[in-house]
């Protein structure tokens, strides 16, 4: 008779699942987060951010995404246009062909929608009720293997996403929990690059609630604590994760006294209500 373990796994609703399992699976025991990445937690999936910016100068609190001005979601959803500055970035163009958006409706239900690029030429979501893109990716795609050109998600003038020249995907640090859903976030990774000048830079965890206070209209990012970096890059997992209720927006903040090359992650997971 072949040698048998139990798993158990404890979740945050305080619930337990029990899985047997052999040795010759050869999984680790001790870790909720192994258990959330093989599916044995039920309503508990990954959930995280990636962001990238050029900071120009000495800058004060950028959100660490594309480019640009960040917009804040909006309070009932709208129709988006999504272009880019390249034909290349077309149905039959060596850029982005298609791509997909991942959002949260006006009931913060997470959707996706599939967009066929036609170049500098705006094409509309079929969605009219879009209140914030949490990613952006590219499905199909010519010989470049990623954007031609810049690929922005604007409504009247606001830019809600972007996906760089030369990129396949928004790099953006903002995430917004969907409905019935409730984020820990258990670590993050933040660093700079200046070349040949030295930047000063601090980077701020941040989201838009605050002690049960939640700072949607008018929309307000609140930090939760900060480090710094000088070209190199520090990551941390926190003890005890932070928690983020649904509608909540999470970014990383960046201050430097010069130009430089920011970067920034923060990982976790989502469990139902």
């Amino acid at each position: 008779m072949s040698a048998q373990g139990i798993r158990l796994s404890t979740s945050a609703r305080a619930d337990t699942s029990h899985q047997l399992v052999t040795r010759l699976d050869r999984l680790p025991v001790d870790s909720i987060n192994n258990d959330i990445a093989r599916g044995y937690v039920p309503g508990a999936v990954q959930f995280g951010s990636f962001g990238e910016r050029e900071l120009v100068g000495e800058t004060f609190n950028q959100i660490i995404w594309s480019n640009g001005a960040f917009s804040s979601p909006h309070p009932t959803g709208i129709r988006i246009s999504v272009v880019s500055t390249s034909e290349n970035d077309s149905a039959a163009g060596t850029g982005i062909r298609t791509l997909e958006i991942h959002y949260l409706d006006n009931n913060l239900d997470e959707q996706v929608e599939t967009i066929t690029m036609t170049g500098t030429t705006p094409v509309l979501t079929v969605a009219t009720n879009i209140r914030f893109i949490n990613l952006a990716h590219m499905i199909t795609f010519g010989a470049l293997t990623h954007a031609a050109g810049n690929i922005t998600f604007t409504n009247n003038g606001n830019n809600y996403a972007e996906i760089l020249a030369g990129n396949a995907v928004q790099v953006s640090s903002a995430r917004m929990v969907p409905r019935g859903k409730v984020f820990y976030l258990s670590g993050a990774t933040a660093g700079s690059v200046s070349g040949s000048t030295t930047a000063r830079v601090l980077i701020r965890l941040a989201a838009n609630s605050y002690n049960g206070n939640i700072f949607n209209n008018p929309f307000a990012l609140v930090p939760y604590g900060s480090i710094g970096v000088q070209d190199n890059t520090v990551a941390f997992n926190f003890p005890v994760p932070f928690k983020f209720i649904s509608g909540v927006v999470v970014a990383l903040l960046a201050s430097s006294d010069k130009s430089c090359t920011v970067s920034g992650s923060i990982y976790g997971w989502l469990e139902d209500e």
